[in-house]
Order: C-alpha cells, then structure tokens, then sequence
C-alpha cells in the first residue's frame, strides 16, 4: 500500500480467530513503525485495539491476548488477560526461552500523563 499502512482482510481475520478458536489458543499480533523509535502504539492503534480486542476475546473464549509494535530496535507490548478489558504492560519478552527484550512501556506511560493533565 501507498502509504505503508496494511489491514487484514475480513476474511483473513476471520480465518486467525476460527484457527485460535478450534485450537483454543491465545493470539499475538505485531507491527512495525519503522524506524521511528522507541516503539510506541500511535492513538490510532490505541482506539483499533479498544475497538478489537473485546470482541476477539469474546471470540477465543477468554484467552489471553497481546499486541507488540516494533520501531527501530525497540517494542512496546500490551496483554489482555484474565476477566480484565483493560491492556497490562508486557515488560520484557523472552524468544527461544533465553533472549529477554525488554519493552519500552512508552504507550502507558504516555497515556497516563495525559490523564495528570
């Protein structure tokens, strides 16, 4: 696409959650801001995500779900689980059970701030 933005199709949307479902597992999705770190979800994807997420996990009876945004050599990562609607910060994500790569927690943190004001 033009501008570098990209949308699951409803279909393939369709297609991930009916495979999560049968399987009864959790899903995680990722994107990329490019190079513009630290990684930070834009209020566009705050507002999806709250759209999203409910319904998905309505879906997936409950399980956990994450979202990851990568930027640079950064990410930041939010997990819904448990009865709650509300996102907690991921603080740091372990690949192949070693690697430990902490998370920026910028989303939060800047939300937060905005409600101070």
């Amino acid at each position: 696409m033009p501008d570098g933005h990209a949308v699951l199709t409803d279909a393939a949307a369709v297609e991930v959650i009916r495979w999560a479902h049968e399987r009864r597992a959790s899903l995680v999705e990722v994107h990329s801001h490019g190079r513009f770190a630290p990684a930070a979800f834009s209020t566009i994807d705050v507002a999806g995500l709250i759209e999203w997420v409910p319904g998905v996990r309505w879906r997936l009876r409950g399980a956990p779900y994450a979202a990851a945004v990568t930027a640079a050599h950064t990410v930041d990562a939010w997990a819904w689980v448990g009865a709650t609607s509300d996102p907690a910060q991921v603080d740091a994500i372990v690949v192949g059970g070693t690697e430990i790569i902490r998370t920026t927690g910028v989303t939060l943190e800047r939300i937060h701030a905005q409600l101070q004001v």
